[in-house]
């Protein structure tokens, strides 16, 4: 697709009646997945990569996976949502058919600049004449009178001083090349690809976990250190950096490094779930010894 995978169209009343059993985290694991059929097709038949592009553990999608698999249908190609690519063929359609009108609106403006409003023909070769003109007299204007006492009609105007060429877009594409080149910012709702989380978790580490750093780091990264040509290879650098910490010990005589908000958060909670296993765990039977007098 060109530009129509920037948008979908999401029909609410139909949404809602055909969503109406679904928790809050299923509706955000199916909503996830019709993004990502939009933007590039029929989804996976595998449940680790469906649990990735859903974003959540594979233990939480094992036990969603039945109902939101009812949505879709198998193929030879993948899973597909019907309703879905009925809409996407038709966005394509109309996206290409916008973009074929427009390159043959601009085809005619070029071929019209070129033509004298006297023949229809094209006069590029007058043109070095013309601008070899520094300052064209004002046409002559007849005053003589025909037969119904109506003055002539005065020349048609000429081409001086009128461009005869559109402007060149040469300018505009070497301007965006060279944007591209300096590369972008990251943007604040920037969240990492299902392959971006599979590299993550094949590392062991947090996806979730790490792409909020991630993305937090990278937004109070000022100036063009903060611009990145391509963010797949800045999060998998990244990623490979925090493996790399986790595995190796820190050096003799360092402080040990701060447990994050969310780090300090699990461990509290479990310490809480390890004392109320405690708690509840039944009670070891006491033997009572007899002494004999």
């Amino acid at each position: 697709m060109k530009r129509a995978d920037i948008w979908m169209p999401l029909v609410i009343g139909d949404y809602l009646a055909d969503t109406s059993h679904l928790s809050t985290v299923e509706h955000g694991a199916y909503l996830l997945l019709l993004m990502h059929h939009w933007r590039v097709g029929p989804l996976p038949d595998d449940d680790k990569r469906l649990a990735a592009i859903a974003r959540m553990p594979r233990d939480k999608w094992g036990r969603i996976a039945p109902a939101i698999r009812a949505f879709f249908t198998p193929t030879a190609t993948g899973l597909v949502q019907k309703r879905l690519m009925a809409e996407r063929a038709e966005a394509s359609r109309i996206s290409e058919k916008r973009r074929s009108s427009g390159a043959k609106g601009g085809h005619s403006k070029a071929a019209n600049a070129l033509k004298t409003p006297e023949t229809g023909v094209a006069n590029a070769s007058d043109l070095p004449e013309q601008k070899a003109r520094p300052s064209p007299s004002p046409p002559t204007v007849s005053t003589s009178v025909d037969t119904c006492g109506v003055g002539a009609a005065p020349p048609p105007p000429t081409h001086q001083g009128a461009m005869l060429f559109p402007i060149d877009g040469g300018k505009a594409s070497r301007a965006e090349a060279r944007d591209k080149a300096k590369g972008s910012r990251i943007r604040e709702d920037w969240q990492p690809t299902a392959d971006d989380v599979a590299f993550a978790e094949g590392l062991g580490l947090n996806a979730t976990a790490t792409a909020d750093r991630f993305r937090d780091f990278w937004i109070g990264v000022a100036g063009e250190r903060g611009r990145k040509v391509q963010w797949s290879a800045t999060w998998r650098n990244w990623c490979r950096k925090d493996a790399e910490r986790a595995s190796s010990p820190p050096p003799a005589g360092s402080r040990p490094r701060p447990l994050s908000r969310q780090d300090q958060a699990n461990a509290a909670a479990a310490r809480m779930l390890a004392e109320l296993d405690a708690a509840e765990a039944p009670a070891e039977p006491r033997t009572v010894k007899a002494t004999v007098l």
